[in-house]
């Protein structure tokens, strides 16, 4: 729509695409999913790090407090106010939502290949490298999107939590030294293991619904397919295979689990091999969208 009446006012190429990008970065159904993932995480945290228990929840006529009941309070929020209790108990809801909100970001995708990409090809642009650079700027965009959201959170949690944490994590002892995780600096583990779940895992979910929107009809089909593909995956080597390291679901639970940095980003290599497979089978067909 924004393309149409662009033209219609007869503004040049280059302010058409400046209006492009504005409506990239901020549109209704970005705002919407980043509202829900920013407070999907800190509702999250709330309720599952033992905050709500030791707050709302927290009753000082307790039989079994042991001493005055603010000191007994306060003592209890400050050993859950540390940065991996913090940075964890968003796991769950990263783990179900984010699979769902980061193929949901096809929407752009597709609402912009019935304009823009037909008035490209018109101007004689490669209509293969207009496919390729579109679905990886949105694909950019989905990425920084989650990551800016969990930066967000993440800088909260850096504020909130001065207890040191108390948990090793192998994978941060690996590749930064031996007692790392629970140093001073441990927080340089989190933010990275922050990219790899809220940047590269959306960035190659919504490439994988993007590249599927090229060959299906539907929009609810390049959302539903991915949240399968991970869901299911998921469910079947948890239970069957006992790889942990193989699910779909590993580069945002890695940290709670015993591996490496680059074994969190091995289980995205499939779905991304997968969606050059789609792109590549467009353009064996045909596809002029």
């Amino acid at each position: 729509m924004f393309l149409l009446i662009a033209l219609r006012l007869g503004k040049g190429w280059t302010n058409i695409m400046d209006e492009l990008n504005k409506y990239r970065i901020v549109n209704r159904y970005r705002i919407i999913i980043v509202f829900v993932f920013l407070s999907g995480l800190f509702i999250s945290w709330f309720l599952k790090s033992g905050m709500y228990e030791y707050t709302i929840g927290f009753d000082k006529n307790a039989s079994d407090i042991v001493g005055r009941a603010e000191e007994v309070q306060n003592s209890l929020i400050n050993q859950v106010l540390n940065l991996f209790n913090y940075v964890t108990s968003a796991g769950d809801f990263i783990s179900f939502v984010l699979p769902v909100l980061a193929s949901a970001l096809v929407i752009l995708f597709i609402k912009e290949k019935s304009g823009l990409f037909f008035f490209k090809y018109v101007r004689n642009v490669s209509y293969r490298k207009n496919i390729i650079s579109n679905i990886l700027i949105q694909s950019s965009y989905s990425g920084i999107t989650f990551f800016m959201a969990y930066f967000c959170f993440f800088i909260v949690g850096i504020i909130l939590c001065k207890t040191a944490p108390e948990v090793n994590v192998e994978a941060f002892d690996l590749a930064f030294g031996q007692g790392f995780s629970i140093g001073e600096l441990a927080w340089i583990g989190y933010l990275i293991e922050g990219v790899i779940k809220c940047f590269i895992f959306p960035f190659i979910y919504t490439f994988f619904a993007c590249s599927l929107s090229l060959i299906c009809k539907k929009t609810y089909q390049c959302i539903i397919i991915p949240t399968i593909y991970y869901f299911f995956l998921t469910i079947i080597i948890s239970i069957g295979l006992g790889h942990v390291d193989w699910s779909p679901a590993y580069p945002i639970v890695s940290l709670t689990v015993a591996g490496t940095i680059i074994q969190s980003v091995i289980p995205l290599v499939f779905p991304l091999i997968l969606s050059i497979g789609l792109i590549l089978y467009s353009y064996a067909e045909g596809n002029k969208l």
